[in-house]
């Protein structure tokens, strides 16, 4: 009579758990990968099998010696099972060795793909058959090619191989990668090469579904890693192919580009090179598409994003990839801001402000409520980089609704608190200086950014006809002190000659922590800060500037700490310093994408 067995999920965020995991993996011969579920059979507290899940892939399944025979798989098959339907999977597959084909079968699995020293199977009865059969609707007769495509995004060079094999067949099918891996989504990836060849009367263009250099049948695909395996998933991958696909469409050629950069894309073709032709496939190399003597890629085009270049990505696109670029460019700049914003929030401690410590000396706010805040900003700012990145001129009226908005959000999702007002401003204003000198093809270096900053604010304060009744209004009004608008109708000044120096200055020395921190009290010793004369006067503020320059020249946490809780007896919070240590940055953050 066997033990009583049970499964347990095994919490691969623990350390000691995740290291029982590999050391039972490794006394079976297998490795441990990428995971997102592992659980465990366990009899008494002996691990005697387990299973683990990376999203709709089954795998690193093991079951001891001394627990074979007590049918244990169909269990834990069950329970996987259950896990990826709650998270929303519905067909399952199985990467395991060829010896495991009669389990898993035996479980209902079927056998879709084989190559020498892997199999795969999957849940869902008839599944690729029908993948197929829907194929097969797109038969057409004579001469058929077809070329695999992840586009991310679609170069001129992707329209060229494929405008080359087009001439070369009746009919060219295209199968753009559809795991959502890759920068751009599979759903953009899809409408790009969609639009970019709509000129071309003979081509297809298909989703590549889940047996097209899949999460399953080419996992090491998404993640550009050396594998012992990696010759076995393209085995597997072309086998699916050659058996499946190729069948469904008639298809007599398959195209592929040379491929001088990318070390597994070479190896694919290679290997395709050998295996296809031996089922009737064959295999046509087309030479890449150079610029300025060197190939087109995808990587060029992401690389000039993250660089902040649109045109030099431009000019490696066709028209109709523009939309997506720009797209994506507004999104990597709302990125850095969400980025400025989060990194100035977790900065722990900071005198009299919300850090993961307290909530310094506010009673209407904390960490999880200011979270909450930044998060409802990333749209707005994305509509700013967008709008400014398509049009740079005639736009401010616009930008102002959508500042506007991104207020009125703000205000409603925190309950009417304002958390981040001043950010809005600030970094909306820098967004729109940086997006237009984006599209002039402007340097984005410091007197550049800067100029255009306090252009971009003069022309939003000419259209503002309403008087401001704010806190920091009245104070401007009452102790003579610049308010936010003019401050940054100044381009930042202090932020450009004085900040930002001893900022990036501490980078290079320093850990990150302390650089923010310490450029905190520079800013709170350089800046009025409204907020501080709001709540106080202008003694204390001036006692402030005074006690955060000496802190920063005598640096310790223990200062900061105690500055901090007498910050909160006294009621001091500066506020317009955390907005200013967000913009500095954030404005580093710009300045170094471009250069790098």
């Amino acid at each position: 009579m066997y033990e009583e067995t049970h499964i347990v999920p095994m919490p691969l965020s623990l350390k000691p758990v995740r290291e029982e995991i590999e050391r039972f993996l490794q006394s079976a011969g297998l490795k441990y990968g990428r995971l997102d579920y592992y659980a465990g059979v366990y009899r008494g507290d002996e691990l005697i099998a387990g299973g683990g899940l990376e999203e709709y892939v089954m795998k690193c399944f093991i079951v001891q010696d001394s627990a074979r025979g007590m049918n244990l798989m169909g269990g834990l098959v069950d329970h996987l099972r259950s896990v990826g339907t709650a998270r929303g999977y519905s067909n399952f597959f199985i990467f395991t060795k060829p010896s495991n084909a009669v389990l898993f079968t035996s479980l209902a699995f079927n056998l879709i793909g084989r190559a020498s020293n892997s199999i795969l199977l999957e849940s869902t009865h008839h599944g690729i058959e029908t993948f197929c059969a829907n194929l097969a609707t797109y038969k057409r007769p004579g001469k058929t090619g077809a070329i695999v495509m992840n586009c991310n995004p679609m170069t001129l060079g992707h329209r060229y191989l494929i405008e080359t094999a087009a001439q070369q067949v009746d009919t060219l099918h295209i199968f753009v990668v559809s795991e959502d891996k890759s920068e751009f989504s599979s759903q953009e990836r899809l409408e790009m090469v969609q639009q970019g060849t709509a000129h071309i009367p003979n081509v297809f263009v298909h989703d590549a579904g889940k047996y097209i250099i899949s999460f399953a049948t080419f996992p090491i695909y998404f993640f550009k890693t050396r594998d012992d395996m990696e010759s076995n998933y393209i085995e597997l991958d072309l086998n699916i192919f050659e058996q499946y696909i190729a069948p469904a469409l008639d298809l007599n050629v398959r195209f592929v580009g040379t491929e001088p950069l990318d070390y597994l894309t070479s190896m694919y073709n290679k290997m395709m090179k050998e295996i296809l032709p031996k089922s009737g496939i064959e295999v046509v190399e087309i030479e890449r598409l150079n610029s300025e003597e060197h190939p087109i890629s995808a990587s060029r085009v992401r690389k000039n994003i993250h660089n902040l270049h649109l045109q030099a990505a431009c000019d490696l696109i066709p028209t109709t990839s523009r939309p997506y670029v720009i797209k994506k460019l507004a999104e990597f700049i709302c990125k850095m801001a969400i980025e400025a914003l989060t990194e100035e929030l977790e900065t722990t401690p900071k005198p009299g402000l919300v850090d993961r410590h307290d909530s310094g000396a506010h009673r209407d706010m904390d960490i999880k409520l200011m979270r909450k805040s930044i998060s409802t900003l990333a749209p707005y700012f994305r509509q700013m980089a967008e709008a400014s990145l398509e049009n740079a001129d005639g736009l401010i009226p616009q930008i102002r609704q959508i500042g506007v908005d991104a207020e009125a959000e703000m205000l409603r999702a925190t309950g009417g608190v304002n958390t981040h007002r001043g950010a809005i401003f600030a970094l909306g204003i820098t967004i729109v200086a940086t997006c237009r000198l984006i599209v002039s093809g402007g340097e984005i270096v410091e007197e550049n950014l800067q100029n255009e900053i306090a252009k971009v604010a003069g022309e939003i304060r000419d259209i503002n006809s309403e008087k401001s009744l704010s806190h920091g209004a009245v104070v401007c009004e009452k102790y003579n002190v610049k308010g936010a608008m003019a401050i940054a109708v100044g381009g930042y000044s202090e932020v450009f000659e004085s900040i930002l120096p001893v900022y990036r200055q501490m980078l290079a020395v320093e850990h990150k922590v302390d650089v923010n921190i310490r450029t905190l009290l520079y800013i709170m010793s350089k800046i009025d800060d409204t907020n501080v004369y709001h709540r106080k006067d202008a003694e204390i503020a001036n006692y402030v500037k005074n006690k955060s320059l000496d802190i920063y020249h005598n640096y310790s946490i223990f200062k900061v700490e105690e500055l901090n809780r007498s910050f909160i007896r006294d009621n001091i919070s500066p506020g317009g310093s955390a907005d200013i240590l967000s913009l500095t940055i954030f404005i580093n953050k710009i300045l170094e994408s471009w250069l790098n």
